[in-house]
């Protein structure tokens, strides 16, 4: 059981069951309809109460533990916007592997917004944590509402779907990393036929 000063949590991974990117937009990014799923393959992460600061200490798959790590960065926003008057101390022990499609790092930020709203008592809204959230990146907001959405814009739209349920998964990861940005950097939407 969580102490006020200790909250320990599982950060799941996610799988996207459909995937169409349809276009490219004004802003850089792409319009995508998309359907997630988390599973339980998870991260598990401690949040603990310190005086100030915020510091990262992770294990496992390797991460950045510095304000690369978006866990780090979601923390970063709560407390330069809201003022806790407390530090924190989080460590990550990574099993989600990286650059993987299954948004380890996402998970991760989005876990750590809801965490430290009750670690540092914020009592933020739902709302304003997706707002947060969606600044972080375009799957953070679904580890927020999950198990399983419809996503639409960036992925950030969401309409939240009863999860599927006894369905056996064989999870294969490459020997080689492909992140997002990489992925969608060089999509050819042309090479896609309708």
């Amino acid at each position: 059981m969580d102490s006020p000063e200790i909250i320990t949590l599982k950060s799941p991974a996610k799988i996207n069951l459909h995937l169409r990117v349809l276009h490219k937009r004004a802003d850089g990014y792409h319009e995508i309809a998309t359907f997630f799923h988390a599973i339980d393959l998870s991260d598990e992460m401690e949040f603990r109460l310190e005086e100030r600061g915020i510091h990262l200490e992770t294990s496992g798959h390797p991460v950045p533990s510095g304000e690369d790590n978006l866990a780090y960065r979601a923390a970063a926003i709560l407390m330069e916007e809201y003022r806790p008057g407390k530090g924190v101390h989080i460590t990550i022990r990574k099993r989600i592997p990286v650059a993987a499609g299954l948004g380890g790092g996402s998970s991760n930020a989005a876990t750590a917004l809801s965490a430290l709203n009750r670690l540092w008592n914020l009592k933020l809204k739902r709302e304003k944590l997706f707002e947060h959230a969606a600044s972080l990146g375009s799957d953070v907001p679904f580890f927020l509402s999950g198990p399983a959405a419809l996503g639409r814009g960036r992925g950030e739209i969401l309409s939240e779907v009863l999860p599927l349920g006894g369905i056996p998964l064989l999870l294969v990861i490459p020997r080689f990393q492909v992140t997002a940005a990489w992925a969608y950097s060089n999509l050819n939407l042309r090479l896609t036929n309708p």
